[in-house]
């Protein structure tokens, strides 16, 4: 190596694994690709995760564990959570009881099958081999003497962390033509993303640097990048960066300096908190500034696509939970579409330097097709929820963030004494949340049946990587 190569430059490199590879492959982490944001479901990600090679390398290694002192996955009591507690105990934090949750060896129903909360098992050939790499090879390799190695760490995003699995109770609705509407509670097994902010977005300071050879480190602050561009630099595009640029352009010559905008050589501090909003199914999360620029997903003519149009923001699902961080010194409303009759689960925490921390959580608030909630930042608080349950654009009851106290406490009540009139959900979810204005092309020109054929495509695209890369291990 070193008679071709005199330096290695590692960018947001993941040299110990991510935690966001886990939620992928055990939940389908629902994102927009490359397709001009339009998005895979969690479903289609989770099964083409399962059986791609390339995926499990991402997965957090052995060393991992020995490098971070934190949980990786959490259950917190409760009765969707007994039969994991009772078979993994509270947490999962050393190298063993992970591979163990990993491969599913446990009587639990964790078919892939499944509804995507439920972790899936992983594909045990694949995982081992990945695993058995890292530690023979990744994890260890130093480059031959006279190669120079140089590490660029992106750093002050939220970024996944670890998985908590928690129990939520929701209804669950049901009617058959003229009968009425019948709800019942059922326990529910969710996963709850926690975030870090010592990472890029997609991957932790953590893994970024940690070659254990003689190296010069350096520090993309992505907080001071965020405040002072309109352009959001994180993993996915962080070549773009102009100081970055300059300074790799300076390390291949040789001729590095300490003037680079954003560059430094000393672990940064964080200064800004982010806001993190989680809702489950069945309803819509949306965020809109005070210059009306939306974060959150939309549907067009079959497909999905997400838009993060609030500088610093992210939207993102887990096992069908959604979620949108937002830097704390913003000031926006949260909007809540109801997609049909049922409970959901609204979290909202804030990410600082203490690390995660819930602020509110509202249990098993009623929704209907036709609902439109609103909330706003005020402040170091939040606003009541004002609800329009039956959508004729009155906001006729208010959810208390500190008690859940609400006026319709359920929703079959509510939906006798206040029917929702036909074709006014539309209406009014037009008025109070349009879309953005500017699309991506590809979303307005793919519809459904053209969008599974290109789901079809990336599949077996990947399925022929991962061959060719088999193939080209026993040459």
């Amino acid at each position: 190596l070193n008679d071709l190569v005199d330096k290695v430059v590692f960018v947001g490199v993941p040299q110990l694994g991510t935690p966001k590879a886990l939620a992928s492959i055990l939940h389908g982490y629902d994102q927009g690709d490359d397709l001009g944001g339009i998005v895979m479901t969690a479903e289609s990600v989770r099964e083409v995760m399962n059986n791609m090679s390339g995926a499990y390398g991402l997965l957090p290694s052995e060393r991992y564990f020995e490098e971070v002192s934190e949980e990786l996955l959490t259950f917190e009591q409760g009765s969707a959570t007994a039969a994991y507690i009772e078979k993994y105990g509270l947490y999962i934090a050393d190298f063993e009881a992970y591979k163990n949750f990993l491969i599913g060896n446990d009587d639990l129903d964790r078919d892939i099958e499944n509804d995507t909360a439920i972790p899936t098992r992983v594909n045990e050939t694949l995982l081992a081999n990945a695993l058995s790499k890292h530690k023979n090879y990744y994890d260890s390799w130093v480059a031959p003497e006279g190669v120079a190695v140089f590490e660029v760490i992106g750093y002050g995003l939220p970024t996944v962390s670890a998985l908590e699995y928690r129990t939520l109770v929701e209804k669950k609705c049901a009617s058959a033509g003229a009968a009425p509407i019948v709800c019942v509670d059922e326990n529910i097994l969710k996963p709850y993303a926690i975030s870090a902010y010592q990472g890029d977005g997609t991957v932790l300071a953590v893994s970024a640097e940690a070659y254990q050879g003689d190296k010069e480190v350096y520090y993309l602050d992505l907080e001071a990048i965020r405040k002072k561009n309109e352009v959001y630099f994180s993993h996915a595009n962080l070549l773009e960066l102009d100081a970055l640029q300059s300074l790799m352009g300076d390390i291949l010559q040789g001729a590095t300096s300490s003037e680079y905008q954003y560059v430094i050589q000393t672990l940064p501090e964080s200064t800004v908190g982010y806001d993190i909003h989680a809702i489950d199914s069945p309803v819509a999360l949306w965020a809109i500034d005070t210059e009306g620029r939306k974060t959150g997903a939309y549907w067009n003519e079959g497909v999905k696509t997400i838009t993060e149009e609030i500088p610093g923001s992210q939207y993102y699902e887990i096992g069908n939970t959604k979620y949108i961080s937002i830097p704390s010194d913003t000031a926006y409303t949260i909007e809540l579409l109801g997609e049909e009759y049922g409970g959901y689960t609204l979290t909202v925490a804030e990410l600082g330097g203490a690390g995660q921390q819930i602020l509110y959580q509202v249990n098993n608030a009623s929704t209907t097709p036709a609902m439109v909630a609103r909330y706003t930042k005020e402040g170091n608080g939040y606003s009541p929820i004002a609800l329009d349950l039956n959508g004729d654009g009155s906001f006729e009851a208010k959810i208390r963030m500190e008690t859940g106290e609400v006026s319709y406490a359920d929703v079959t009540t509510f939906v006798e004494s206040a029917p929702i009139k036909q074709g006014t959900a539309t209406r009014v979810k037009q008025e109070k949340l349009s879309r953005p204005g500017t699309q991506p092309l590809t979303s307005s020109v793919i519809d459904t049946g053209n969008r599974v054929l290109l789901q079809t495509l990336i599949t077996i695209l990947i399925q022929y990587r991962d061959i060719l890369i088999t193939l080209q291990t026993f040459k």
